[in-house]
This record gives C-alpha cells, sequence and structure tokens, in this order.
C-alpha cells in the first residue's frame, strides 16, 4: 500500500501547501510510541513503519509534509491499542518529550487513579479511547463507559486536557453524546475538552448537524486531525471561530496512503488497495498520504471562510499553545515562553 514513503509526487504537492503555512506550527494530536508495548498489534501501517514511532520520527516524517523548521513541538499521548501495556506506554512517552512539547496519558476505566496521580507532574492530561470500554462493540460506548470520573475531576481541579476521540453512529449528532459532554462542561468547568478530529468528523454531516449543541460552552477545543474534508471543520469554525480549532497531524496516521470520505451515512477509508481499477473511465490517480490530505482539507476550510494570516496563526500554533499554557499574553505582544517541560 506504499504507506510510509515520500514521492516526488508528495513533495511537490507538500512545497505548494506548505506556501500557505504560517512560520511557526504545534502540532495539538500525535502518536508517540513503542511497538513492543502495542502487544500483537497487526495494522499493516505499524508494520510497514519503525519499531519506535520516537519524538524524532514524528518530527521527521511530519517534517517533510509541512516544512520540519517550522515544528516548534506538539501535544503527544500514545497509541491506544487493546491489549497495550499502557504503562510501559505512558512511561516511554514521557521520556520522548522534549521542552515545548506536552503529553497525555493514556488511561481506560481499570487504569488506577494512583497511577495517574504518581504521574501527573509529567503530564498535561489524559486519553481514554473505546477500545478500553467493557461496553460491546465498543464503537457504541458512551462516553462514561471509556473515560473514569476521576479523570474529569483531576482535570477540574488542575486546569489539565482530556483528549476525546467519542464514538457512537452518530458522533456528535447522537444525543447521548451531546448531553454527557455539555452536562460534564458544566459540572467541571476547569477541564480542557479537547474533540478530537473535528469531533470525530470523519462523517462530517455529524458535526454539521450536531455542533449547535456545544454552543455556549467555554472549556471545549476541537483538532483536526485526520480529518480529510473540509465541511466538519467549516462548521466547527462557524460556530466558534479560529480561536478553537487547532491543527493536528495524528501521526502515524500522517504515513497511511489515501483519504477519508463520507459515505451515505457513514465514512470509508479509501486506499491504493481498494480504489476499483476496472473502470476505464476513470482516470489515473496518485494518491496522497493522509497528513496531506487532512492538510489540504483544513487550508480549504480556510480559504473557504476567508481567514486571515492571523486566524492561521492561531489555528496552526497559537490555540494550542495557550491551551497547554506555553503561550502568555503581555500588554499587546504576544509570546512564547520557555514553559516547564513536563516530561
Amino acid at each position: 500500500m506504499n504507506n510510509w514513503t515520500f514521492t516526488e509526487r508528495d513533495a511537490a504537492v507538500a512545497a505548494e501547501l506548505q506556501k500557505q503555512l504560517p512560520a511557526d506550527l504545534f502540532d495539538a494530536h500525535a502518536h508517540i510510541y513503542r511497538l513492543a508495548d502495542a502487544r500483537g498489534h497487526e495494522d499493516a501501517l505499524w508494520r510497514g513503519g519503525p519499531a519506535e514511532g520516537s519524538y524524532a520520527e514524528w518530527k521527521r516524517h511530519v517534517g517533510r509534509q509541512v516544512g520540519e523548521h517550522r515544528l516548534r513541538g506538539g501535544l503527544f499521548f500514545p497509541y491506544p491499542v487493546l491489549g497495550c501495556d499502557m504503562e510501559a506506554s505512558n512511561q516511554y512517552l514521557a521520556s520522548q518529550l522534549q521542552p515545548g512539547s506536552r503529553g497525555l496519558m493514556l488511561v481506560g476505566p481499570d487504569y488506577p487513579r494512583e497511577n495517574a496521580l504518581a504521574l501527573l507532574p509529567q503530564f498535561a492530561g489524559f486519553k481514554p479511547y473505546h477500545v478500553f470500554s467493557k461496553s460491546k462493540p465498543t464503537w457504541n460506548a458512551p462516553i462514561q463507559d471509556y473515560l473514569p470520573a476521576w479523570c474529569w475531576e483531576l482535570a477540574d481541579k488542575h486546569g489539565l486536557v482530556i483528549m476525546l476521540h467519542m464514538v457512537r453512529d452518530a458522533a456528535l449528532a447522537d444525543p447521548v453524546n451531546q448531553r454527557e459532554i455539555r452536562a460534564m462542561l458544566t459540572k467541571y468547568p476547569g477541564v480542557k475538552l479537547v474533540l478530537a478530529h473535528s469531533a470525530r468528523g470523519f462523517h462530517s454531516t455529524n458535526t454539521v448537524n450536531g455542533i449547535a449543541s456545544l454552543r455556549g460552552l467555554e472549556n471545549v477545543w476541537f483538532d483536526c486531525s485526520g480529518i480529510c474534508e473540509p465541511a466538519a471543520t467549516v462548521a466547527i469554525l462557524r460556530q466558534f471561530g479560529p480561536t478553537r480549532l487547532m491543527w493536528a497531524s495524528d501521526f502515524p496516521i500522517t504515513e497511511r496512503r489515501g483519504k477519508c470520505v463520507t459515505i451515505g451515512d457513514g465514512f470509508v477509508w479509501i486506499n491504493p488497495s481498494n480504489i476499483d481499477p476496472a473502470i476505464p473511465t476513470s482516470p489515473a490517480l496518485t494518491t496522497w498520504p493522509v497528513g496531506l490530505e487532512s492538510l489540504n482539507a483544513l487550508l480549504d476550510a480556510c480559504r473557504q471562510l476567508g481567514l486571515t494570516a492571523a486566524d492561521l496563526r492561531n489555528i496552526f500554533h497559537d490555540n494550542a499553545a495557550r491551551l497547554l499554557g506555553l503561550l502568555k499574553e503581555t500588554g499587546t505582544r504576544t509570546q512564547v515562553t520557555l514553559a516547564r517541560n513536563v516530561g
């Protein structure tokens, strides 16, 4: 499937997209991992990549898509795989964090609160994921089944981030998800909730139809990692403006070739193995890496709404830096601070 490759054609596409980018980028959603901690994960993307998805590997691979000289840091967390060694994954992440970056610990219903408290000085918050839910199938799990209540409590008390990849068929348009998000953010106003993947807008209509349910909430943000169509991101920008949205790569998903598209009442990942070559009227095509598809979709959304250079700086760097305490306002000037490295 040619994952993890970067061709001359990819480089040419990347160069054109990079002309639209600000000078500084902060990656608000990327994975740092070791295959040894994943315990038997057989995804072809993993098999074709490095044994360690380290900070250096992130910077090298994402850098060739967006320009390595632009990358100032990122918000990192382990790759969530059922059966993974969660403790080892968190420890490896902590060892990889660099100044100017932050990390989220992987958690689940069975992860001990005491372990999280011991790690808390090294992390900026929590990364739950549905595969750890006791509900089956986990794709239909409500948030409470895979995000422990103590995470909300600790995040509220310490002003921490929760990175949420919600599930259920309708995602943000699902009433159960809507009620739980509003209830928990109202109960815990100190939480900084990030709704990953444009509020899981892989089926863009879900975000378009559901985004108004979050109106008025001041403690919710969005990253657009892995989203390859502009509609969900446009809906977020229309509802919340350019100060709540953050560019993100979703490394190593950046290295998968193809894109995710809305089809019917769901979505599908198109890749070279499932493109039909037998239709004689179809012109030849070359797939891009998902990272370039996602970047192109975000820039398309920004163009549609006529966003300014200042708006782009917010989306590609400043919003995430402010969220994580890496950026402070000093009078009329915005200044990047070399805040304490939590790793």
